[in-house]
């Protein structure tokens, strides 16, 4: 458990900085959102083989080891990856990344792809230190939001409805209790579980298909939203149990899969797919890895006290309207701290960010309909400890 522990933890803070790194940015949404999308993909496998498995006698081995079928896949396909042309650059390989170019963009013509690079890394020559990052305004106020936003994704309560989905089906009443097969467990609440990998990934779908339309922020802040409110039907639901049970199944049922399918087009993807683009790229790896340790550490904060909480006074339905508080308070807290993204490219989210944080006072509530609207000599300037983008002191022939 602690090697697959290490190796999760790199690769949930690998490969969005390498999907940012890689994706063209008309479709750097869809694809950063992909990385999410297949992980709740294999949460399904996962759900199927649980199920199988459960009617053999011992089947739980058989299920862990299948995660080595999957680990051996997935080394297969990492062996024709090419390297991110941004690393490769910035190691002085111009010419294999041009190539890699060539073949993720499927054209010769990849000069604007790097204009980009050579304009993000010609100040950049090595990574920035941690003191650095927190000297800059700019980058820290990028990283508060890549924080809160992981906080926020676990602290609404996404795995804690993953992992104790059966707990919660059965807590709800589902299953009839007799003894199936071999095992002295019910079945139902097992494959019930099922329903909220493929909800959450019906909304992920959702995501995917409006991430670089309707924008980050609107789906970020109606996920948060619709999940706060479902979150309250699921409590309401646990409440009437006694009183009214068929009427509280359909309510669980309602709120669970709304929850679900709301999270997974905002909540689920976005905070990945936002922590691959938010950051410059001497201090992208470095901000990403302390966003996905917030994670996993909210996470683990929220999966162990869960089955405490509800044998606490706020019982199973005061811990259900906890979750809703926490993500109404998100959804408040996004409104006011969360800058649109889509469609520019790294170096302008960059500039974006320095500029925010240049002017606290400007509200993202509006920024997409001042800021990114003024002219380039009107735009919030600021004295940044270590230049970002250089293209801010380039001469304006050289930058065109």
């Amino acid at each position: 458990r602690v090697i697959v522990g290490l190796a999760i933890g790199l690769a949930s803070s690998t490969v969005p900085v390498y999907l940012g790194e890689c994706a063209p940015v008309e479709i750097r949404g869809r694809v950063l959102g992909s990385f999410n999308a297949f992980v709740v993909f294999g949460q399904i496998l996962a759900a199927l083989l649980d199920g199988t498995f459960f009617y053999v006698r011992d089947g739980w081995r058989i299920m862990l080891a299948f995660g080595a079928v999957f680990s051996t896949l997935q080394l297969l396909g990492l062996i024709i990856l090419p390297e991110s042309p941004r690393w490769l650059y910035k190691q002085g390989r111009e010419r294999d990344a041009v190539k890699v170019l060539k073949k993720l963009r499927g054209s010769e013509n990849v000069r604007s792809d790097i204009r980009e690079i050579r304009g993000a890394l010609e100040d950049q020559a090595s990574q920035l230190s941690l003191f650095q990052i927190l000297r800059s305004p700019g980058i820290t106020r990028a990283l508060t939001l890549g924080m809160g936003i992981m906080a926020l994704q676990q602290f609404a309560g996404i795995n804690t409805v993953m992992y104790y989905s059966a707990t919660i089906f059965k807590f709800a009443g589902f299953g009839s209790g007799d003894s199936i097969c071999c095992c002295d467990k019910d079945v139902v609440p097992i494959w019930l579980a099922l329903s909220t990998s493929i909800a959450q990934f019906v909304g992920i779908l959702i995501g995917q298909k409006l991430s670089d339309s309707k924008g980050r922020r609107f789906l970020l802040l109606s996920s948060a939203l619709v999940a706060s409110v479902c979150l309250g039907l699921l409590g309401l639901g646990f409440m009437i149990q006694n009183e009214a049970k068929m009427l509280s199944r359909i309510l669980t049922l309602l709120g669970l899969m709304g929850y679900l399918i709301s999270f997974g087009w905002g909540l689920a993807t976005l905070p990945w797919t936002l922590n691959g683009e938010l950051y410059p790229m001497a201090a992208r790896s470095q901000c990403a890895s302390i966003a996905t340790m917030t994670n996993w550490i909210s996470n683990f904060v929220v999966s162990g006290t869960f089955l405490t909480l509800v044998h606490t006074p706020l019982q199973t339905q005061g811990t259900f309207w906890l979750l809703g508080v926490i993500a109404f308070s998100g959804f408040c807290w996004l409104f006011y701290r969360m800058p649109e993204t889509k469609g520019k490219t790294l170096a302008e989210i960059t500039s974006m960010f320095e500029a925010l944080a240049a002017g606290a006072a400007i509200d993202c509530a509006v920024q997409e309909n001042t800021y990114s609207r003024l002219p380039s000599d009107r735009a919030p300037s600021v004295e940044p400890f270590f230049t970002l983008n250089s293209d801010i002191d380039r001469p304006q022939s050289e930058t065109k």
